[in-house]
């Protein structure tokens, strides 16, 4: 996976617990590529969830490389 971002995008690091567990996250948006490359079909795509309860949508949108343009949505529920 190649990510090009032209400012740096805060995505938190929670691997170190004890560096945030005291720091609440209450981001709405979770992710955001600008510019995504998937070299694979399926290629697996990781990030975190804030503490804001409820549905979320995710929306994939650009062109194949033949430019064929492409629109997926789908929801998750985070509790």
């Amino acid at each position: 996976m190649q990510f090009l971002f032209a400012y740096p995008y805060f995505t938190p690091d929670y691997k170190d617990k004890s560096k945030n567990e005291r720091i609440p996250d209450y981001r709405y948006q979770l992710l955001w590529i600008p510019q995504l490359n998937l070299p694979e079909t399926k290629t697996p795509l990781s990030f975190y969830t804030s503490d804001v309860t409820g549905k979320f949508e995710i929306n994939i949108e650009g062109f194949t490389e033949n430019g064929i343009p492409i629109s997926l949505t789908d929801t998750f529920e985070v509790q």
